[in-house]
């Protein structure tokens, strides 16, 4: 930027310069004609205000230099650099067809000043005017034929109006003069494949290759182009050749591993994609990143064979021992996998490197209470309570494990802890009043359970479980049978498949007197995945004592201690062949 000192400087001496007229002119008056003296007054005169223009650009004034420079070239029409300066003030002011003008005018009174040219060929270029743009270029050319930049902004210009074998043309001509240049070979490639013209594309990017023999990206664009034109042979014999050549190079196998994939062959696929993941030129986030789509199919099909996946993140792990991201990978790859107890090993394993993270902590302490290590599932919840005091889910663990050991005091206490420590999440707020649901009734204070249960519905109304959980406990009970057939047809509507709910719904119908209905309905529950389940035996057993058929009663309920359904009350059944009412 000009400084403001700069422009009195300038001011200045247009000033001295002008008094150094008028001295000259009165000391030789006697020697000059009147037309001289009024030329040099006029030259004077010309010079003011072309500084008067200019200093107004300078200092930002644009609108009042737009004013100036247009009274100027009205007075001086062939100045041509204050045609080229009124031009670029009306580009910055946004009137691009008044710049365009005026640019055009100054090129035409100075047709050699190349600057000039330029500018005013950008303008066209700008307006889409590319047909005059083109014969502009073509000019610059022919004027500067030393100079290749013109000839690569004609290029440029094909590009725009799409005209691509022209563009190529240019860029031949341009590689001429330059030589070997990375960027132009590859633009060339691009417009021969835009062309149809693969073979010639290919020829660009052989000589990138011969330039760069170590590089295997260049081979790569030669098979991926093959495989655009199903070239299967053409593209087999490339990645053959990159497999011999560029074997432990990981953007090859990468590669590798993906048209192996294409072509579906398994084992050259996990091949490649074992070397990538061993590979210590490849860091750990980047094999992650790369194994990611797998993961992700991995989570979508249940039936993928998994195996080779575990060994790939397995790899990960082994190569980078410490990293955290790698071994929480391949823990949540096992979980998916369902090795529960393999992923449990890799879980706490990355707590010895980062014991902050709280979701690690309650994958563990779900997993426990999946696999029904209850007490395990206290231990940890225990730990992250301690870690994480604040949050609720340690507590809701430790509930739900203390509810499945029958201790019910333990369990209502860290449920109602967990409810002090969050009651904005809904989903977790109504799963702990069904928890304590639960516990409630175990010990027979329904009160209570009947109250958390209507919390948790007021929340949820249509939760399945929640529906049959408290039918089920009422029906026991044979107490609100109406409401309990109300929530348990809710559940069964919502999950008509359930044979857990429809047992519930038969025992309600049982304790409803409705022994026919009852029966189809826990029949039923029997027939979908529940033959191991002695308590839906014993539940039809009674069915068929209150239909008169004793015989079946006492098969059902012998099928009922068969299948584990120990207590006191199946026993008596047994033995008495009847139900003691």
């Amino acid at each position: 930027m000009i400084k403001k000192t700069h422009y009195i400087l300038l001011l200045n001496l247009v000033f001295f310069y002008s008094c150094s007229i008028q001295k000259n002119t009165s000391k030789n008056q006697d020697y000059l004609s009147k037309e001289e003296i009024k030329a040099k007054k006029e030259s004077t005169n010309q010079l003011v205000d072309f500084f008067n223009a200019e200093n107004a650009r300078l200092l930002g004034k644009y609108n009042e230099a737009i004013n100036l420079y247009s009274d100027f070239v009205k007075k001086y029409p062939q100045n041509a650099t204050a045609n080229y300066n009124l031009s670029k003030l009306y580009f910055q002011n946004k009137n691009a067809n008044a710049a365009e003008k005026t640019a055009q005018k100054a090129f035409e009174i100075n047709p050699a000043n190349s600057y000039f040219q330029e500018y005013y060929t950008f303008l066209l270029l700008y307006n889409y005017k590319f047909k005059i743009a083109e014969k502009q270029y073509n000019s610059l050319i022919e004027k500067n034929p030393s100079n290749p930049d013109y000839i690569f902004k004609k290029a440029q210009l094909f590009l725009k109006t799409k005209e691509y074998q022209k563009a190529v043309d240019c860029l031949n001509e341009y590689e001429k003069i330059i030589g070997f240049n990375e960027d132009i070979i590859n633009q060339k490639k691009n417009l021969y494949i835009i062309l149809n013209r693969s073979d010639l594309a290919i020829l660009e990017i052989t000589k990138l290759q011969k330039e760069y023999p170590a590089n295997v990206a260049y081979p790569l664009l030669i098979a991926e182009i093959y495989i655009s034109e199903k070239n299967t042979e053409g593209a087999e014999s490339i990645y053959k050749d990159i497999e011999n050549k560029y074997g432990e190079d990981p953007t090859a196998q990468a590669a590798l591993a993906e048209y192996y994939l294409s072509k579906k062959d398994e084992k050259a696929y996990n091949n490649f994609m074992l070397k990538l993941m061993q590979n210590k030129n490849v860091s750990t986030e980047t094999k992650i990143s790369i194994i990611l789509p797998t993961l992700k199919k991995l989570e979508e099909d249940s039936l993928l064979d998994n195996d080779n996946i575990i060994e790939l993140v397995k790899s990960i792990s082994l190569a980078a021992p410490k990293d955290k991201d790698a071994i929480l990978i391949y823990a949540n790859v096992l979980t998916v996998s369902k090795k529960p107890l393999s992923a449990l090993e890799q879980y706490k394993r990355y707590l010895t490197i980062d014991s902050n993270n709280f979701d690690v902590w309650i994958q563990i302490a779900s997993m426990y209470f999946d696999e029904k290590m209850y007490d395990s599932t206290i231990v940890i919840s225990e730990q992250t309570s301690k870690l994480f005091n604040n949050n609720a889910l340690p507590y809701f663990y430790k509930g739900l494990a203390h509810v499945q050991k029958n201790e019910q005091e333990e369990a209502i206490s860290s449920l109602t802890t967990a409810l002090k420590k969050d009651s904005f999440n809904k989903s977790l707020v109504a799963l702990i009043y069904t928890s304590l649901g639960d516990a409630y009734n175990s010990l027979k204070k329904y009160k209570q359970s009947d109250e958390s249960f209507d919390e948790a519905l007021k929340l949820f109304p249509l939760d399945a479980t929640t529906l049959n959980n408290y039918a089920y406990y009422l029906s026991v009970r044979n107490e609100r049978l109406t409401d309990a057939e109300a929530m348990s047809k809710k559940s069964l509507e919502l999950q008509p498949n359930s044979k857990s709910f429809l047992d519930t719904y038969g025992w309600i119908l049982f304790q409803q007197g409705k022994f026919e209905d009852a029966k189809t309905y826990i029949e039923k529950a029997i027939q979908l995945n529940g033959e191991e389940d002695g308590t839906l035996f014993e539940h039809l057993g009674d069915v068929y004592f209150k239909l008169n058929d004793s015989m079946n009663a006492k098969k059902y309920w012998q099928l009922a201690n068969d299948k584990g359904e120990e207590n006191p009350t199946l026993i008596n059944k047994i033995k008495s062949g009847k139900i003691n009412e």
